[in-house]
C-alpha cells in the first residue's frame, strides 16, 4: 500500500483494530486483503519458481507509523540508508604468507610459520581460516563504504591490565564527546550503553552486551543487572514511547543466542515484547553470520512481535567472505523495508593484492526470499515456507 492519506482516521483504526485483535492468522490476511482489493490497490506477484497458474493478487507493504500508541500504515516512498558494518576484527600481527593451519587459536600472525602451500598460506587481504584482519582490510571496507554517511558500529571489547574496561568508557566517552550529549556521556562512563535522538521521532539505543556474554567471567561475581542497563533500557523505551518515537537498537550480542546469559535474554525478551510497537529494528554482530532473530509474543506464542537483523563481518573468521549490510530505512517510521548485502570473493582478491578488489550486491533480502516486507509477520511467513520448501533454507544457511 503506497500510502495511507485515501483512509479516514476510522479505517486506520478498524484496521489496528482488526490486525491485532488476536483473531488468527488467516482472518487477518482476508480482512487486509479484501480492503486492499476495494481500494483498488493491486499488483501483480511474480511466479514462484514450480508453482502452477499464479494469478494476480493484492499486495502490501505493512509498513507503520506510531500514533496512540498504535501502528498505522505508512507510505515507504521515502528512504535512507543506514550502513551495518560489525566484527572488525584487527590484528596489528597479521602477516601475509604465514601458516593458516598454525595449530593455535589465531593464525597468520607475524610470530608464527611460514606457510608451506596456497592451502595453507595467509593470503594479503585476510584468511578463511582461524584469522583476523590488517589494517589495509579496514582500510579497503571504510573506502568501499565511504558515501554512506550513517551507519551502526558492534565491536567487541578488551580489557587492560587492570581487567577493568573503564578504560574503554572513558575513551569512548571523549573520543566521541563532539556526538553524545551529556546524559549519553554519563551513561557511557557508568556502562558502556547510551541514546541518542538524531532526528525528531527517532532514537537510536546502544547496549554493552558484554554483561550478557558466556564468557565475561566477572559475571560469575555480580550478574544481576550489570550497570542498571536492562532498567535504564525499559525506562527509555517507555520515554519513547510516550514521545511517540521509533526505536533502533544496537548491541554486538545476540539475546537468545549460545553466546547469551540466558537470564539476561530472557529478560531482555520482555522488554522487546512490552514496547515491540515502539522497537523498529534491532541489530547485531558477534556471530560474524548472516542471520536474523524472530521475536514471538509469550501469551501468543505463534504471533511475530519483532526482528533482530545480524550484519554479518568484515573479519572472515571463519570461512566467510568479508561483507556488510546496507538497510533500506522509512523516513516517516524508521521501519526496515529492505537490505542488501554487500560482500567480495576473497579468493580472488588475493590472487592479485594490486588490482582492485571487486565489491559486489550479493542479495536484496525482499527480492531472494520473495517477501513484500520485512515486518515480523512476514518473516514468520517465510520461516513456514522454509519448512515446506528446503530450498529456501539451504538459501539462507548458504
Amino acid at each position: 500500500m503506497k500510502c495511507t492519506s485515501k483512509f479516514t482516521n476510522e479505517e486506520k483504526n478498524l484496521i489496528i483494530s482488526k490486525l491485532y485483535d488476536g483473531k488468527p492468522k488467516n482472518e487477518q490476511d482476508t480482512f487486509l486483503q479484501g480492503l486492499i482489493e476495494t481500494k483498488s490497490i493491486v499488483r501483480r506477484r511474480k511466479r514462484i519458481a514450480g508453482e502452477k497458474n499464479a494469478k494476480p493478487r493484492a499486495a502490501s507493504f505493512q509498513y507503520y507509523v506510531m500514533k496512540n500508541h498504535e501502528r498505522i500504515l505508512a507510505s515507504g516512498t521515502k528512504l535512507f540508508n543506514i550502513l551495518h558494518i560489525s566484527d572488525i576484527h584487527y590484528d596489528p600481527l597479521y602477516t601475509p604468507g604465514k601458516s593458516s593451519k598454525c595449530g593455535e587459536p589465531l593464525c597468520c600472525q607475524a610470530d608464527q610459520p611460514d606457510g608451506t602451500d596456497a592451502s595453507n598460506t595467509c593470503g594479503y587481504w585476510t584468511d578463511y581460516k582461524d584469522a583476523d584482519i590488517p589494517l589495509h582490510t579496514i582500510h579497503e571496507s571504510l573506502n568501499q563504504t565511504v558515501s554512506t554517511h550513517i551507519f551502526s558500529w558492534s565491536s567487541e571489547s578488551d580489557t587492560d591490565k587492570t581487567l577493568s574496561t573503564q578504560w574503554l568508557f572513558d575513551l569512548v566517552a571523549e573520543q566521541w564527546s563532539d556526538w553524545l550529549t551529556d546524559d549519553a556521556k554519563q551513561t557511557i562512563l557508568r556502562g558502556g550503553y547510551y541514546t541518542i535522538s538524531p532526528r525528531k521521532g527517532f532514537r537510536v539505543i546502544v547496549l554493552n552486551t558484554n554483561v550478557c556474554y558466556l564468557e565475561n567471567w566477572w559475571l560469575l561475581n555480580e550478574d544481576r543487572d550489570p550497570y542498571d542497563q536492562l532498567e535504564w533500557l525499559s525506562n527509555t523505551l517507555l520515554n519513547a514511547e510516550n514521545n511517540q518515537e521509533s526505536v533502533h537498537i544496537l548491541s554486538h550480542i545476540p539475546t537468545g543466542s549460545s553466546g547469551c546469559l540466558q537470564v539476561w535474554s530472557r529478560e531482555y525478551r520482555k522488554i522487546v515484547e512490552r514496547f515491540a510497537n515502539t522497537i523498529t529494528g534491532q541489530f547485531n554482530g558477534h556471530t560474524h553470520k548472516d542471520e536474523l532473530s524472530l521475536y514471538y509474543s509469550s501469551s501468543q506464542p505463534i504471533k511475530p512481535i519483532n526482528v533482530a537483523w545480524n550484519g554479518a563481518s568484515i573479519t572472515p573468521f571463519s570461512n566467510s567472505n568479508p561483507s556488510y549490510k546496507l538497510y533500506q530505512i522509512d523516513q516517516d517510521t524508521f521501519d526496515v523495508l529492505d537490505y542488501e548485502e554487500w560482500t567480495f570473493n576473497l579468493t580472488l582478491a588475493n590472487l592479485d593484492p594490486h588490482q582492485p578488489v571487486q565489491w559486489y550486491k550479493l542479495y536484496s533480502f525482499k527480492e531472494a526470499y520473495g517477501v513484500t516486507s520485512l515486518e515480523p509477520n512476514q518473516i514468520d511467513v517465510l520461516i513456514y515456507r522454509m519448512s515446506l520448501d528446503h530450498s529456501l533454507i539451504n538459501k539462507y544457511n548458504k
